[in-house]
């Protein structure tokens, strides 16, 4: 079977030239694939497959998985199959059924420990095997973990060798771990190496499984485990496994809960999102959590009457006020809109990433802090980096700490006065200090001297600008010398030379044209979405302008309402010739496109799509911000604070 013809049945490339044949657990079934001697044609959906006795399967590597009945088998009439209860690993994944074994996966282990194998620990720096640890030894596991859930045991396992690696420990000499582990797993501008936890990487990755599950159900395996176990998305909340189902299907239905815990939705159609279990309410949370009571499933486009209005909702008893003010504010669910679509609420942009999969099972801050990202955007050697990222941390290997666990003295060797810590063995001490004085004015010992440890590098790595060497010094100092030179031939020229800068900005349309600049902005913290529009003719005159408060949006979305309401306007008054102008590149390429490629897509495209078709000339284009910053002041006004993202 060639990988085009493949691809165009829809079963992906890794069949490559080979593929299995299902048959009935009979002896004839056997005999009549091996007589076959002329072409014949084997009924595969949706296209019949043609064989000829050369493009039969290699017996001596073929081998075909037998149930506990076929002990009617007779064994000389098969002498050219091999008999076997698992296909084993193919393209390098385990395919096994039944329990799982760490065994099945001691692969891994190998494979990472043939890499330590052919590396000098000895002759590395700590920095240079953080660098090997992250970006080799963490990501060997990751091609396994996209379709399974590997066994704790070996994960441990591949933990353990990557601490002993990271800390230089063998099997002659165990090192001291400075840090402990999961602070190394942390982001860098957290705190840490940046190093992933194999756990949350399988989650994440487990997450991705279900989020396909969820939105995109053309993909093969997704019908096949759909049709299998009877998936329903509109009873989502209510599934779950049994002991004898798949590996895969109890993988994901594990983390399903967890899973839809970061999943909200945005209105279409209203015909898939349920009224009080899903989240599409302004702040992300569901009815039932909100109202505290028992509710019958129904589907939001129950709550709309036939013009399009909610319906029973100031009349219920079991909503609170506020709350009944909150769905007022939504748009109603609308056919047009098309179909409601997911959303992942950890990415801006409602889309699903690994990144943000693994940082919200992490609970990781989206706030820096200044500290880390000082010590880490530092112009000096990796080396001197990690050495400060240990210092932050007070977890350098000083007497003091030392002491604590073994008969070692905690004071200084220098001076013999004091305990030696982190900032008596780097600052404090009077033979350390002694050498500072000769860098450090007078005026400003106080303060070098007394700051904490963090705060004094922070204070050394941003504000002293002589802390950090340049990385080619000479550069600088020629550079300074040639300006010096050029000011001095000039110095008798009386006309200055001047640069002549052109600055972008907003450009008048043609004759005839009118164009509509749009915009819009997601409120940070209530994520109560606005969109603004300003129309201008020729003349560069205010024709009309229009404003909108869209609701619970992401980015994209409020940017896509806002080339609508555009549309929506120009049409209603009439003009035939538009220039739409938009300062998001995502959504000029959304309004242009026919479709998305994995199917999924904001509602108001279709209604964007509708417009477009209609009998007038339009042009969407992209424009720089700095020439929609009319729009874009305006835009977060609509959100009603001015820290808005856009």
């Amino acid at each position: 079977m060639t990988s085009d013809f493949a691809l165009r049945i829809g079963i992906p490339k890794l069949v490559f030239d080979g593929f299995s044949i299902f048959v009935a657990s009979l002896v004839e079934s056997i005999r009549a694939l091996r007589s076959i001697s002329e072409p014949c044609t084997i009924p595969v959906l949706p296209h019949p497959i043609t064989m000829t006795r050369c493009q039969l399967p290699d017996y001596a590597k073929s081998c075909d998985g037998f149930t506990q009945l076929m002990e009617e088998f007779r064994e000389a009439e098969l002498k050219r199959f091999r008999r076997s209860q698992e296909v084993g690993r193919y393209l390098g994944a385990n395919i096994f059924h039944g329990r799982q074994r760490r065994s099945n996966f001691n692969h891994i282990v190998e494979r990472i420990q043939q890499r330590l194998a052919g590396w000098k620990a000895n002759c590395l720096s700590m920095a240079g095997r953080a660098t090997l640890v992250q970006s080799v030894l963490s990501t060997i596991p990751l091609y396994h973990m996209q379709h399974c859930k590997i066994p704790k045991g070996t994960i441990e396992e591949i933990k353990k060798l990557e601490r002993e690696f990271l800390w230089g420990s063998t099997a002659e000499k165990r090192s001291m771990h400075q840090v402990n582990w999961k602070t190394v797993c942390l982001p860098k501008n957290l705190g840490g190496l940046g190093i992933r936890s194999l756990n949350n990487m399988n989650k994440a990755f487990l997450f991705k499984l279900a989020w396909n599950l969820l939105t995109n159900q053309k993909q093969l395996w997704v019908e096949v485990v759909v049709n299998k176990y009877n998936f329903n998305i509109s009873q989502r909340h209510e599934i779950g496994w049994k002991a004898t189902d798949s590996r895969l299907w109890k993988d994901i239905m594990k983390i399903w809960l967890e899973f839809m815990q970061h999943v909200s939705w945005t209105i279409g159609d209203g015909r898939t999102i349920l009224f009080w279990e899903d989240k599409w309410l302004e702040g992300r949370k569901n009815l039932r959590s909100l109202c505290r009571v028992e509710q019958d499933q129904i589907l939001q486009s129950e709550l709309v009457d036939e013009t399009g209005v909610w319906r029973n909702i100031n009349t219920s008893e079991h909503i609170p006020e506020d709350v009944k003010v909150r769905i007022l504010n939504c748009c109603p669910p609308n056919p047009d809109l098309g179909k409601d679509i997911p959303c992942w609420e950890p990415d801006t942009n409602g889309d699903f990433t690994i990144k943000s999969a693994y940082c919200s099972i992490n609970n990781l801050q989206t706030s820096r802090f200044p500290v880390w990202d000082s010590i880490w955007k530092a112009n000096t050697i990796q080396r001197h980096k990690l050495l400060m990222w240990k210092l932050a941390h007070d977890r350098l290997p000083t007497r003091s700490r030392l002491a604590s666990w073994s008969n070692k003295s905690p004071l200084c060797p220098r001076c013999g006065s004091f305990r030696e810590t982190n900032s008596h063995s780097s600052r404090d001490c009077r033979k350390v200090s002694s050498i500072w004085n000769y860098f450090i004015k007078p005026t400003d010992r106080s303060t070098f001297y007394f700051l904490p440890i963090k705060d004094w590098l922070v204070n050394k790595l941003c504000q002293d600008e002589n802390f950090s060497t340049p990385t080619e010094p000479h550069k600088i100092i020629l550079g300074q010398a040639k300006i010096f030179m050029q000011a001095w031939a000039n110095k008798d020229n009386s006309t200055p030379n001047v640069r002549i800068i052109s600055v972008s900005g907003w450009r008048k349309p043609n004759q005839e044209w009118i164009k509509v600049n749009t915009d819009g902005a997601v409120c940070r913290t209530t994520k109560i979405a606005g969109c603004k529009g300003v129309c201008r003719d020729e003349n560069g005159r205010w024709k009309l302008g229009f404003i909108a408060n869209i609701g619970i949006a992401t980015v994209n979305g409020a940017e896509l309402w806002g080339i609508y309401n555009g549309l929506k306007t120009a049409w209603d008054c009439g003009w035939k010739k538009i220039i739409i102008e938009c300062d998001s590149k995502r959504a000029v390429e959304d309004a242009k496109s026919r479709n998305t490629s994995n199917g999924i897509e904001h509602p108001i495209l279709c209604k964007i799509r509708d417009l477009l078709a209609k009998d007038w000339e339009v042009q969407i284009k992209l424009i720089e911000r700095s020439a929609n910053s009319l729009i874009s002041s305006e835009a977060g006004g609509v959100v009603g604070i001015p820290d808005s993202g856009d």
